[in-house]
């Protein structure tokens, strides 16, 4: 687990961190699917900090057929915008001029 303290501590000052999460995501069946999100710090073009946020889904293709398939496509697009709406502020949302 991570530590808050820096007391007597033998590392510098972080540097910097990465998040990386999953969210189990419904199934009428066995197979399983998750979206996964991870924010990772870099830089940009023109040399400024920036965090490039990644948003995927992944899973079971159900039982192949193309019904099952765009239905699972489906999900996959609404848990990655519904999730990048959840994981991100509103006050970027402002600034993204997003409408829904």
């Amino acid at each position: 687990m991570l530590s808050g303290s820096r007391e007597c501590s033998f590392l510098p000052d972080l540097e910097d961190l990465r998040l990386h999460v999953r969210y189990r995501m419904p199934s009428e069946d066995d197979a399983v699917s998750r979206l996964y999100v991870e924010a990772v710090p870099g830089f940009d073009s023109f040399g400024r900090e920036s965090i490039a946020l990644t948003l995927s889904a992944r899973g079971g293709f159900g039982s192949g057929d193309a019904d099952s398939l765009d239905s699972r496509l489906g999900l996959a697009r609404e848990w990655i915008v519904q999730g990048f709406a959840d994981v991100t502020s509103e006050r970027m949302h402002r600034h993204w001029e997003r409408e829904r």
